[in-house]
């Protein structure tokens, strides 16, 4: 996750990193945004908010964050090749799978 967040802010992107309250993610990269008191509470608020979703293997909570975002209308991306949830195990959303129409 850090070496992304470098690459996207070396690319000029917006990195906001979404923590539990209390917490840091060490990046030094982005803006530290803290909501939830622990790490169930994060997910739910990363689930609301989150407008692009990138996926990294991930086991069946990542496929859970990745349906919730789905379903809300973020745009999920996932690297299949890295296995997990991002190549479709663990009730991952199949469309996410599906190549886009502007791609």
């Amino acid at each position: 996750q850090k070496a992304f967040a470098r690459h996207c802010d070396a690319a000029g992107g917006t990195i906001f990193n979404i923590l539990p309250v209390g917490s840091d993610s060490g990046y030094g990269i982005g803006e530290d945004l803290h909501g939830g008191s622990d790490l169930a509470a994060r997910r739910e608020l990363f689930q609301r908010l989150a407008e692009v979703c990138v996926v990294f293997e991930g086991g069946p909570s990542v496929a859970e964050e990745a349906r919730t975002a789905a379903t809300r209308g973020a745009h999920v991306v996932p690297l299949i090749r890295t296995g997990g949830a991002a190549a479709g195990r663990f009730g991952f959303p199949a469309a996410a799978l599906e190549r886009p129409l502007h791609a």
